[in-house]
């Protein structure tokens, strides 16, 4: 409503343009849901599309995965059919509309939306600067959260 309003923006794992791979993992989820398979169990399952396979090595992830696990539980079935929805959406053309100064952040094992969809709609923004973070995949705020913040500070100091 009001664009002259926003100076930055900060975009991570996103693209424009709807492709094969789009909505698959909200498939799955929905379909192992109604064959009544445990939430932890479909956590682990669709973990790999999360995050990399390093990250899942860690000690910790069992308990970083039940703790995702549990804050989903509050996404509302509108917010996840609207997530399914937009990824049937071009958006391309409304990029160029986009006059702010735009972050955008993307894992080089990310192979839910992969890192070439995220150059590509840095491209198609006029004032972005695209970062691949390496040795990550999806969830940057999770996988690399001090790297992440790093990141953010120095870009969001002088707003």
């Amino acid at each position: 409503l009001y664009p002259d309003r926003v100076n930055k923006l900060v975009l991570m794992s996103g693209k424009s343009t709807p492709t094969s791979n789009d909505s698959v993992l909200h498939k799955l989820n929905a379909l192992l849901t109604r064959a009544q398979i445990d939430q932890a169990k479909i956590g682990e399952v669709t973990a790999c599309w999360l995050y990399t396979s390093e990250f899942m090595s860690k000690t910790e992830f069992k308990s970083i995965l039940a703790a995702s696990l549990e804050q989903s539980k509050t996404f509302s079935p509108i917010g996840r059919k609207g997530q399914i929805v937009s990824n049937q959406i071009d958006l391309t053309d409304k990029l160029k509309s986009i006059k702010a100064e735009t972050l955008v952040i993307a894992g080089d094992e990310d192979i839910l939306i992969f890192p070439k969809q995220t150059k590509a709609l840095a491209g198609n923004l006029p004032n972005a600067k695209f970062v691949l973070l390496e040795n990550c995949a999806h969830m940057p705020q999770i996988e690399k959260p001090e790297e992440l913040a790093v990141l953010l500070k120095e870009y969001l100091a002088w707003c």
